[in-house]
């Protein structure tokens, strides 16, 4: 027989139920939540990267611009002229108010001026005294200027990069070749690491002019009676006594060293 009492209605059916997550024990290891975009990094991880950052950047512009100094190194040129007394400045002061040491400065030309504790004794012409005759220093320094190629419309570039070539650097440690005397020389301008143009020349025409240059500060000129042939060969041969005088001085130095090892050895034992 079927029950008369009422049915009741489950309340509980229509809300929602809710799933309690079972806590991790204390001794097992929870995996880390992932950063949210409101979760800062710490600031000394941001200040070090920052920081090494600005020394990288640091390096790339001292290497840029020494090389700029390379490209652009006129040292021994002179201005024509004393500059005006509101324009003249020191190498003393260039470095006081502009930070430019001397060897920044090559890039500019300059006037030497004598201090007036060491000028000269009176050679006017009331005396007699006859021109003086040019020094092998002043001759050269004469034909760097009539053999540059700053003029020339083509501006004495090479169209393609020499198949033996030498950069500034080497060529100024091997044959003596600085400042202006480049400008006689045609180059290739050539594109080396970060973004930096460096100018290489043919080395065969560097040696050459090495050769003038050694012979021609020598007297050479005269006594070859500016025989073009001959003052090659005369400075080729001052340039090979001059190596060979290096490599024994080299030589010599590393005798001695060995020498002094073996000594500092003896005293240990």
């Amino acid at each position: 027989m079927p029950s008369s009492r009422p049915k009741r209605k489950n309340e509980n059916l229509d809300k929602p139920i809710l799933i309690k997550k079972k806590r991790a024990a204390s001794g097992e290891p929870s995996s880390p939540l992932p950063l949210t975009k409101r979760q800062k990094e710490d600031p000394a991880i941001i200040e070090a990267r920052h920081k090494a950052e600005r020394k990288e950047a640091k390096a790339a512009a001292k290497k840029n611009w020494e090389a700029w100094v390379e490209e652009n190194d006129h040292e021994g040129m002179l201005l024509p002229s004393e500059p005006a007394k509101d324009e003249g400045i020191t190498q003393t002061d260039s470095v006081k108010h502009y930070g430019l040491k001397p060897a920044d400065l090559v890039t500019l030309l300059h006037f030497e001026k004598k201090s007036p504790m060491h000028s000269d004794e009176d050679t006017s012409s009331e005396h007699g005294t006859p021109e003086k005759e040019e020094t092998p220093e002043e001759r050269w320094a004469e034909y760097t200027r009539t053999h540059s190629l700053t003029l020339d419309t083509t501006d004495g570039r090479l169209n393609e990069e020499p198949t033996i070539s030498i950069n500034r650097r080497d060529g100024r440690v091997k044959y003596d070749i600085t400042g202006q005397e480049w400008d006689c020389l045609p180059f290739f301008l050539k594109t080396v690491a970060y973004g930096v143009r460096m100018k290489v020349y043919k080395e065969s025409e560097v040696k050459l002019l090495g050769y003038r240059k050694m012979a021609v500060l020598a007297g050479g000129d005269k006594l070859c009676d500016f025989d073009e042939l001959l003052l090659l060969k005369m400075g080729e041969q001052l340039f090979e006594e001059r190596e060979s005088r290096l490599r024994d001085i080299g030589r010599r130095f590393d005798e001695q060293k060995r020498e002094s090892e073996e000594c500092k050895k003896g005293w240990v034992e």
